[in-house]
């Protein structure tokens, strides 16, 4: 089982699921944001699929 159908498995049961994301290690040091500085593709779909099983657990399904 990967970790997002872990992620996923677990968010059915919960009433709530917050979820920690971050930047690249590229922001680390001052003067190297001069790259994209949107979220990871992997961590946005990991929001998505989470919040989509939130909805049908009942939850909101929330962004933040």
């Amino acid at each position: 089982m990967s970790s997002i159908d872990e992620a996923v498995f677990v968010a059915k049961e919960a009433d709530y699921a917050i979820i920690c994301i971050g930047e690249g290690h590229y922001a680390e040091k001052p003067g190297d944001l001069n790259r994209e500085l949107s979220l990871p593709k992997e961590q946005q779909d990991l929001i998505q699929v989470v919040s989509n099983a939130t909805k049908e657990n009942g939850g909101g399904g929330e962004e933040i």
